[in-house]
């Protein structure tokens, strides 16, 4: 740090600092996308230098160095001001670093369009590069970043603007892509493309063109380097078995009910193995020189029982099969042998013993933790709570643990489907422990590590009903809480969590999986709320609800039911805590009439771009909301000087209903 801060002084500086010969070092350069620059030396990968703007100083305070260590990693920050221009900082600091270092970027995320051109003309080749959200607002962009732009690993594009409408017909040539808004995407961009890895998300290819990328494939002509294809789609006039019937037309496949030798993750790039989705039955097909495509196509379904989201998967292997269990036999050798030649840990004076503890990692805690009783009250000497270490359950069945002042450190314990007697065992090559799956076996896991560790679960994604009452009467209070499709099939127990379970900050609700047709008129008593297929939420429920961020899909509020809503914030009585609500509806509607039916009687004043207003909210700690950008925003103004932000949009089939509550500052 002490080098860039040199080299920023002058000219001269900046040549001195050049001398140093840090290009040996191999040092990386990324842009991260809270527009950052991170430094990091492969050969030390606890350490990392980072380079951020913020404002928690008084600008003369700036620019300063601080250092932070986090179980043994060590972070070094160089603070500058933030202002107006603090990209156009990061862009000249870039090339500062590039010339002292000699090191190219390898990690760029672009999150504003300015950016683009930039890095085109300062750095046409990357590693890998990330297009944000929204983005991209002409296909003419993106047929430039394809063009002049060469990414050696990873291109990932997330959503466009949804005037762009253009199609890709010519392949992306990058070997790994991962495409959010692939409805852009076709089929011959796929057939003629050199691809090895495929992650398409909203595609629009039908069940006959992915039939014929099989069948292309099986031939051997096209898609040679292929090794992994995902598409998501939602567009599909077949329930599931229809769409497997119609992508396995004509080809001769072969069933398989278990892993019969492929590997259940696939390498993105050098920092990102992608894990495939557990599946019960595969089908393979067998090209000529051997190579193995493995098909297990998956679903999501709507609340009527009708399927809106098929994920195909095809994973193209070799036909050679590792040695059976290979790692597990000389993982459990080499534990053998520990516990020969080992001495009693647990027999140590409880000084020592302590001591021992403390210099355990958190994985290394909970394997001591499961060897006995004796062991757990030994390991639950540890200290980590001191560091407020948090317990979060994902949808995959893995518990992660965090510490919040160490956001870089997370560790994680898996559950997968493997023989009892395999089980546990520890991988050599990543820090997770791996058991034999049941959601018993989950639930005691949560247990035992909230003793091991005093820390309750803060984050948790329900996977299954059966998980409800267990969380109800161990975990009452959570801070974050989620529901996936399907989960929750019946309104009573809906009405069940929201009475029993508090969210203290964020609530997600995926599709309920029920025929009834009940509305809920009462509030969902939680501050931030998120409602997939919330069609059953009435105007009551809002207009009489206390929540800060609402975030609804599938909505049947009609404009007129915004309008009150609106109506409603601005005389103050209701809603008072309402910082933004967003409400998705698939009703055919023109959008001009759309918003003069919401704006109806109210005295708005029109504004043209950003007069002021937050481009992004903060749903929680780890979610931050993204705002559309628009050029037309009607604002709304209460009498303690509130201003509601209206600006309603429109994509593809759907209307968008955005209004943001914010203060001018002064």
């Amino acid at each position: 740090m002490e080098i860039i801060v040199f080299s920023l002084l002058s000219k001269r500086a900046k040549s001195i600092a050049k001398q140093i010969h840090w290009d040996l070092l191999d040092i990386r350069l990324k842009w991260s996308c809270y527009n950052q620059i991170r430094l990091k030396i492969p050969s030390d990968p606890k350490r990392e230098w980072i380079i951020e703007h913020h404002k928690r100083k008084e600008a003369s305070e700036y620019p300063y160095v601080e250092s932070k260590k986090y179980s043994g990693y060590s972070y070094h920050y160089l603070f500058f001001h933030k202002n107006q221009n603090a990209v156009e900082e990061l862009e000249q600091i870039f090339e500062t670093i590039w010339e002292v270092f000699r090191s190219p970027i390898c990690d760029f995320p672009v999150v504003e369009k300015s950016v683009i051109n930039w890095l085109i003309e300062f750095q046409p080749t990357i590693r890998c590069a990330w297009i944000c959200d929204n983005v991209l607002t002409a296909s003419e962009t993106l047929e430039s970043i394809f063009k002049s732009l060469k990414v050696t690993q990873y291109f990932r594009l997330k959503t466009v603007e949804a005037d762009i409408q253009t199609k890709i017909t010519e392949p992306i040539p990058y070997r790994s892509i991962s495409i959010g808004s692939s409805y852009l995407v076709t089929l011959p961009a796929i057939l003629n493309g050199n691809n090895s890895i495929i992650l398409l998300d909203g595609s629009e290819l039908t069940p006959m063109d992915i039939n014929t990328i099989l069948k292309e494939w099986q031939k051997g002509t096209k898609l040679r380097n292929l090794e992994f294809l995902e598409i998501k789609s939602s567009a599909l006039q077949e329930g599931f078995d229809g769409c497997v019937r119609e992508i396995s037309k004509d080809l001769n496949l072969t069933e398989s009910d278990e892993n019969d030798g492929r590997p259940r993750k696939v390498k993105i790039h050098d920092e990102w193995e992608y894990w495939l989705p557990n599946v019960n039955i595969s089908y393979n097909l067998v090209r000529s020189d051997g190579m193995i495509g493995s098909i297990f196509p998956t679903y999501r379904l709507h609340e009527d029982g009708r399927i809106t989201d098929i994920r195909f998967n095809l994973q193209n292997i070799s036909t050679r099969k590792p040695r059976k269990h290979q790692l597990l036999t000389e993982v459990k050798a080499e534990e053998e042998s520990k516990t020969k030649n080992g001495f009693p840990l647990l027999n140590l004076p409880r000084v020592v013993l302590l001591e021992c503890i403390e210099n355990l990692e958190v994985l290394e805690i909970v394997q001591l933790s499961l060897l006995s009783k004796r062991a757990k009250s030994a390991a639950k000497l540890n200290r980590w709570d001191l560091m407020g270490i948090q317990l979060i359950l994902k949808a995959d069945h893995r518990i992660y643990l965090k510490i919040p002042s160490y956001p870089m450190g997370l560790w994680n314990i898996e559950y997968r489907t493997k023989k009892t007697s395999e089980c546990p065992y520890k991988m050599l090559y990543a820090e997770a422990f791996h058991y034999f799956y049941s959601i018993e076996e989950l639930k005691q896991m949560i247990e035992h590590l909230y003793e091991v560790f005093r820390s309750p679960t803060c984050d948790f994604r329900i996977v299954e009903q059966s998980m409800v009452e267990w969380l109800i009467k161990f975990q009452p209070t959570i801070r974050y809480i989620r529901f996936l499709d399907g989960v929750i099939t019946s309104f009573e127990t809906l009405n069940r969590i929201c009475e029993s379970l508090k969210g203290t900050e964020y609530f997600y609700l995926g599709s309920v999986r029920t025929y009834e047709k009940t509305e809920v008129t009462e509030p969902i008593p939680y501050r931030a709320i998120a409602i997939d297929n919330s069609y059953w939420l009435t105007l009551p429920a809002i207009l009489n609800g206390t929540n800060s961020i609402i975030l609804l899909d599938g909505s049947e509020l009609t404009p007129k039911d915004i309008n009150t809503i609106l109506k409603e914030w601005q005389m103050g009585c209701k809603l008072r805590n309402l910082e933004y609500l967003e409400i998705k509806s698939s009703k055919l509607q023109d959008l001009q009439s759309y918003t003069n039916e919401v704006l109806k009687d109210l005295n708005v004043t029109t504004v043209v771009g950003n007069d002021g207003r937050a481009m992004t909210i903060k749903v929680t700690d780890d979610f931050i909301h993204r705002l559309p950008q628009v050029q037309i925003v009607h604002n709304l103004i209460r009498n303690d000087g509130m201003i509601g932000s209206i600006f309603p949009s429109k994509r593809k089939n759907e209307l968008l209903f955005n209004f943001q509550v914010w203060r001018r500052e002064t």
